[in-house]
């Protein structure tokens, strides 16, 4: 590949990222601060004390990004731009089945 050709694609796949970012920040955040889902989910992990060095702490600090986009979407009252809200409900219940399996399997190792 030369790099005329190496350049190309670097600018399309930058594009395809700059798209999906941008989809992505109006669904988890808002325009006057991209950060603003980080900031509300790592207040809501210090809420709950999730600890994510532990396995079950990463289930549940996914659950609660999950929570908050939902929360987030439907409080502005906005469509989604990259996932649809169904998907994130359906996401959330694969988080929360994940760590119903992970806790039921911890109690049979433990007996």
């Amino acid at each position: 590949m030369n790099i005329h050709l190496f350049d190309t694609q670097l600018t399309l796949v930058y594009n395809k990222i700059k798209k999906l970012m941008q989809k992505k920040n109006k669904d988890y955040s808002s325009a006057e601060d991209i950060h603003t889902n980080f900031k509300r989910v790592a207040q809501l992990g210090n809420i709950y004390n999730v600890d994510v060095k532990e396995p079950q702490g990463v289930m549940r600090f996914f659950i609660l990004i999950k929570f908050d986009r939902y929360m987030n979407l439907t409080s502005r009252g906005e469509a989604p731009q990259n996932e649809s809200l169904e998907d994130t409900t359906i996401d959330s219940h694969v988080y929360q089945m994940l760590l119903n399996s992970f806790i039921r399997w911890e109690q049979y190792v433990e007996k």
